[in-house]
């Protein structure tokens, strides 16, 4: 079964390539015509496009108005004028029709004038008929009409037979009335149709605007999206760009599709990103190379500042102890610094890299402040240590002595002379809680979101007169998120004032691989 299906798969593969090939081809030239010089000729062309559908149908429906408006015109026109004549034709005859009795009675000359010029009206009116209306029913009886109207004028413009005719031209011009009004007649009842009519080619162009409106909103909203996407695609890009420039993360090229002239923008942010690089490279190679180069000679400080302690090298008095007491704990906190400028370090390039396993964090905690003892003794601090019993945690054990280190002595470094330094641990649930807490000037609500990034250094002035980097709670927070923990600012209970912080890593549950 398997090898029955491998050949409709190589066979397939080729095709379903073809395709893709044609319409990345397809993609690439659409991009390359709705490509312009610039965003503004985007902008403007697409406002352009995504408005013609909406104006082909404005267009549309004015034309369609139009011709109806023009055709209404001519059938109300059509109908006043054939109406009005239909019914001069009447009184035409009736006034033919009473010359003619008046001459029959009076032999007056004139009447008979009279007659002839009714008649010349009446075949004016005819033509006027004619050439309003091409309906072939209308037509045909103006003719028979008129066939009948010349034959009787013939007749009675004879002198002779329109006086022996008598009551007969009563008969004869009650035949022509009859004809007269079935034209009339005629003529209401084509009115009546082309009204018709024309209501129905008002209702069609209405359907065909509803058609078209149909077809042409989902067309512009098409449109709409199309361009929104490529007005908006070059800018998300760029917004993107610029994040992760701010953020620090310079690996990845920059790359802008779209108008040429953020494109250019984008290949200046590329620039930029490299000169960045640059910058960066050039930032830890220095910082490297001072830690490095401070950390030899500061040891032999440290050692000579141990041996001048321990009195190896003579008995010293009182004041000389209280001298290489503060020379000893001044290098501490140098060491501390160049700790944090090297942890910094590895940060900065992300290579934080963890060597896990089991440590008691109460005895990691109680070396730390015995690390820190000098330091508080010389600031003359009051410690007030709580920590719980039997809380492990899987953990690399430099790194939770970093943390713990940093916010003791910054704690140390904000409390006034003679304070008080609370340090706590307990057990909440599957996490160990450390919180560390001074009775300093306390954190701004405004800093507390700033506090734990890098270089950041708060506008309060330390009671310690050696200002630190800004690195220590940045270093604290990358650490403590490195073993999926957390750290917080916490308010002082009992309304203290000072700063606090609080740790929260997970507890380990089981036992140590062995």
């Amino acid at each position: 079964m398997g090898d029955i299906g491998k050949p409709d798969r190589i066979e397939a593969t080729p095709v379903l390539a073809q395709v893709g090939v044609w319409v990345d081809k397809i993609f690439r030239v659409l991009v390359g015509f709705l490509r312009p010089q610039s965003l503004l000729v985007l902008v403007l062309f697409g406002f352009l496009l995504v408005a013609m559908p909406l104006i082909f149908a404005v267009m549309s429906g004015a034309l369609s108005m139009g011709r109806l408006a023009g055709k209404s015109e001519k059938v109300v026109y059509q109908a006043v004028k054939t109406t009005q004549s239909s019914r001069m034709l009447m009184e035409q005859l009736v006034d033919m029709e009473r010359s003619a009795r008046q001459y029959q009675v009076l032999e007056d000359p004139e009447l008979l004038d009279v007659f002839t010029q009714t008649h010349n009206k009446f075949t004016e009116t005819i033509q006027d008929i004619l050439a309003l209306s091409d309906n072939i029913n209308i037509r045909r009886k103006v003719q028979e009409l008129t066939a009948k109207e010349q034959e009787l004028y013939d007749n009675l413009t004879r002198r002779e037979s329109i006086l022996k005719m008598g009551q007969n031209i009563h008969h004869d011009f009650a035949h022509l009335n009859e004809l007269a009004s079935t034209l009339w007649e005629e003529s209401i009842r084509v009115v009546g149709k082309e009204v018709d009519n024309l209501d129905k080619a008002a209702h069609f162009a209405q359907q065909r605007m509803l058609r078209q409106t149909i077809l042409l909103v989902p067309t512009t909203l098409v449109l709409v999206v199309i361009f929104t996407y490529l007005i908006a695609r070059p800018i998300r890009q760029l917004d993107a760009a610029i994040r992760r420039l701010g953020a620090g993360h310079f690996d990845n090229p920059i790359m802008v599709s779209g108008p040429r002239d953020l494109e250019d923008l984008g290949k200046r942010l590329d620039w930029l990103r490299k000169r960045l690089v640059q910058l960066e490279d050039e930032k830890q190679g220095f910082l490297r190379n001072v830690s490095h180069e401070f950390k030899t000679p500061l040891a032999t400080v440290r050692e000579g500042s141990e041996l001048l302690v321990d009195e190896i090298v003579g008995k010293l008095s009182a004041e000389q102890r209280e001298v290489v007491e503060l020379l000893r704990s001044g290098s501490i906190q140098l060491q501390r610094l160049i700790e944090n400028l090297l942890d910094y370090q590895r940060i900065a390039s992300q290579s934080i890299a963890l060597n896990l396993g089991v440590s008691d964090l109460n005895r990691t905690i109680t070396s730390v402040l015995s690390d820190q003892k000098i330091l508080m003794m010389s600031k003359g601090l009051i410690l007030d240590a709580r920590l719980q019993k039997n809380v492990s945690i899987r953990a690399d054990e430099e790194k939770v002595k970093s943390i713990i280190s940093n916010l003791f002595s910054n704690a140390i470094k904000y409390s006034p002379h003679g304070g008080t330094v609370t340090v706590t641990l307990s057990q909440r649930e599957a996490t160990a809680r450390l919180e560390v807490c001074d009775e300093g000037p306390g954190i701004a609500m405004s800093e507390r979101e700033q506090i734990f990034d890098m270089f950041y250094q708060g506008h309060e002035e330390p009671a310690w007169n050696i200002r630190g980097t800004g690195l220590g709670l940045a270093i604290v927070r990358e650490y403590v998120l490195a073993h999926h923990g957390s750290v917080q600012v916490i308010e002082q209970k009992h309304g203290r004032s000072g700063a606090g912080f609080r740790v929260d890593l997970p507890l380990y549950i089981g036992r140590e691989d062995t």
